[in-house]
């Protein structure tokens, strides 16, 4: 999904693209850490559990590394094709303030199950929702116009392992 991104990518696409692809990948790997925390959170021998746990978080780790390394030459072969210049993705401001936030789910946050935010994102405006459409990977929304991925839960941003994408 990510490569076919950059493969339809255009000129003026293509940042676009690549900051897309990199969102999926990262998605992947906060998922991925967050369903490792869950198994050490249900284990009965945490020590045993854990050195096994922290040493799938390194390889999950590096996996998402190598394949952000792929997508990245990828990206600049692509870029190459079309003539112009890699992408470079730099944080904003905003992005580096939410990369330190991590979220605490609230009783308000639980009410309605962890979709209740729902209800909230369906009153703004059609018009502002089709300028900024989100994609929903589980608890994970990733706005498709910037760099990397925030993890929003009741308004919240976040980027423990987690990263903002505006």
């Amino acid at each position: 999904m990510a490569l076919d991104d950059l493969n339809s990518a255009k000129t003026e696409s293509l940042g676009e693209s690549y900051k897309s692809a990199r969102a999926y990948i990262e998605a992947a790997l906060v998922c991925e850490r967050d369903t490792l925390d869950s198994i050490l959170e249900l284990a009965t021998d945490k020590t045993k559990v854990g050195a096994h746990i922290a040493a799938m978080k390194r390889t999950v780790d590096a996996v998402a590394a190598a394949q952000l390394a792929v997508l990245k030459v990828h990206m600049e072969t692509t870029a190459s094709n079309l003539g112009t210049k890699p992408v470079a993705v730099v944080l904003t401001d905003l992005e580096k303030t939410a990369a330190k936030m991590i979220p605490k789910p609230t009783a308000k946050v639980r009410a309605n199950d962890y979709r209740g935010y729902s209800q909230f994102i369906e009153q703004i405006p059609k018009e502002e929702r089709d300028k900024n459409p989100l994609i929903s990977f589980s608890q994970f929304f990733i706005h498709r116009s910037t760099s990397s991925l925030t993890r929003t839960r009741d308004f919240s941003v976040s980027r423990a392992s987690a990263w903002s994408l505006r």
